[in-house]
């Protein structure tokens, strides 16, 4: 059984993950506790019975989001097969074989930013990786249709509209390694090329040693039975 291939951390989901569950957890407790406040503490039996109620769903709703967002704290990362490199985030999975990439190179996190405009929250995210070094892998086109790719992943894969993965990966340098490895043998394994019948044929004749070659030129010409007889009658006389 073939080993497991291994997983490379993206890790700026991760963190992302972690700051969503975090706080998402948070507001379920706070709605929860408010809801028990509303049921024990407000005189007016209609609100506290129906607040009261409202606020304990939207805070147990909160919480089974945050332990979801959990669950999916790891479930960001990119493995390298024999024949093709897989992206998997929370939202979605996207394969891209390595005859579709053109070539891969390394550049600071900061320098894929662009004239992106990074604010609040956005900015508090992406800061602590701004010297991080990310793997850029260019392709001769994207695996799917661009805009669904940009509609659920995040927008930091991508620095501009040309077809090409920004990857933050928690080991860069064993990634690129791994992965031009694979990459090379991928391009010296050649699959055998299957001969037609006629060609498989044409070659076997030609290794038969022996057999007569087809005469060149035109064929010859039948004699007619009155020129046969024609001809003997004049040997029968000389």
């Amino acid at each position: 059984m073939a080993p497991k291939p291994k997983r490379y951390k993206l890790i700026l989901y991760q963190h992302l993950m972690k700051r969503w569950y975090g706080a998402t957890f948070f507001l379920g407790l706070v709605l929860v506790a408010f809801g028990v406040y509303v049921y024990f503490f407000v005189e007016d039996i209609r609100l506290s019975d129906t607040g009261s109620f409202t606020l304990w769903g939207l805070g147990a709703f909160s919480i089974i989001i945050a332990l979801i967002l959990f669950l999916l704290r790891s479930g960001s990362f990119v493995r390298l097969f024999p024949t093709y490199l897989q992206i998997v985030t929370p939202f979605m999975r996207v394969k891209v074989p390595y005859k579709s990439i053109n070539r891969t190179q390394t550049m600071e996190f900061r320098n894929t930013l662009g004239k992106k405009k990074i604010k609040g929250q956005q900015a508090d995210i992406v800061v602590p990786f701004t010297n991080k070094t990310v793997i850029i892998v260019s392709l001769a086109k994207f695996p799917i249709w661009a805009g669904f790719l940009r509609t659920f992943m995040s927008p930091f894969f991508f620095m501009d509209k040309t077809p090409h993965f920004v990857l933050l990966l928690d080991d860069w340098l064993g990634f690129s390694t791994e992965l031009e490895s694979l990459r090379a043998g991928a391009k010296q394994y050649a699959p055998p090329q299957v001969q037609s019948f006629i060609s498989q044929e044409v070659s076997n004749q030609k290794a038969r040693p022996g057999q007569a070659k087809p005469r060149s030129g035109p064929p010859p010409q039948k004699r007619s039975s009155s020129s046969i007889l024609s001809s003997l009658k004049d040997n029968d006389k000389k």
